[in-house]
């Protein structure tokens, strides 16, 4: 159960949550080259003992990376929310410009305009 107050300044102000405009260059076709011997990982969470499984590819291996289509989790919402924390491993060396950006409220909270 998760209660709410519906009067709640963060429920009541909310403006939204601002996006990256898309563009196909960030839509990327890719192939899964699995390990010689499979290695299931298990995602981390920002609250112990809580754990998170990645969807599998095709059977051929084909991989679709659309990340417009990558939504903010409830993290980005408030700091008492759980989200899967990445393995070293899925860690990109470059910023993501797609999908949703931070809350304007987190901005707010941040000192940001």
């Amino acid at each position: 159960m998760r209660p709410r107050r519906p009067d709640h300044p963060l429920r009541t102000g909310f403006r939204g949550t601002p996006a990256y405009p898309p563009t196909p260059r960030w839509v990327l076709d890719g192939r899964c080259v699995p390990f010689d011997v499979s290695r299931p990982t298990t995602v981390g969470a920002a609250v112990e003992g809580l754990a998170h499984g990645p969807a599998a590819p095709d059977a051929q291996g084909r991989v679709t990376l659309d990340f417009h289509r990558a939504p903010n989790l409830p993290c980005a919402y408030t700091d008492f929310a759980t989200c899967p924390l990445p393995p070293v491993e899925n860690r990109l060396p470059v910023a993501v410009e797609a999908g949703e950006k931070l809350p304007y409220e987190r901005h707010a909270s941040a000192g940001q305009p």
